[in-house]
């Protein structure tokens, strides 16, 4: 007996879409900017460890840190955008299945565990922006 997958066609074309969709290019966006920003953070906590605090970084080096991270999210500017109206979808879908009656179907809880990936990466984010955030300000207190 083969199983039923492998029993199934591929259309070229299908995979094709599957491989330039929005999400797949989110999922890999997402990613380097993970990468990224987890590197210059554990590089900014190292020179927080170092002088104690943030106010106390000397202003050269906090410039530094400023003008990477002001790097990082110019060049992600709309990763926050996309990651929402990829959770604004992924709602809609849920609320779909909710009003169908699927509330215990596969599909149902494969669209909430995307819905609470989706929640990690934008808190991550967000997370990410207010240290940022912070850093400007330290920055703007010093001129």
């Amino acid at each position: 007996m083969e199983f039923p997958l492998n029993q199934q066609v591929l259309d070229p074309e299908y995979v094709t879409n599957v491989l330039e969709s929005k999400a797949v290019e989110l999922i890999s966006v997402y990613a380097v900017f993970q990468k990224n920003s987890a590197r210059l953070v554990k590089s900014f906590k190292l020179q927080i460890n170092t002088y104690g605090s943030i106010n106390l970084i000397p202003a050269p080096v906090l410039q530094k840190y400023h003008d990477a991270f002001s790097k990082l999210f110019n060049h992600f500017k709309t990763l926050r955008a996309d990651l929402d109206r990829q959770m604004n979808e992924n709602t809609k879908h849920l609320e779909e299945l909710d009003d169908s009656g699927a509330e215990d179907s596969f599909i149902y809880k494969l669209y909430r565990k995307k819905q609470g990936r989706l929640q990690q990466k934008i808190e991550y984010y967000d997370s990410i922006y207010v240290l940022y955030v912070a850093v400007i300000f330290v920055v703007e207190q010093e001129i």
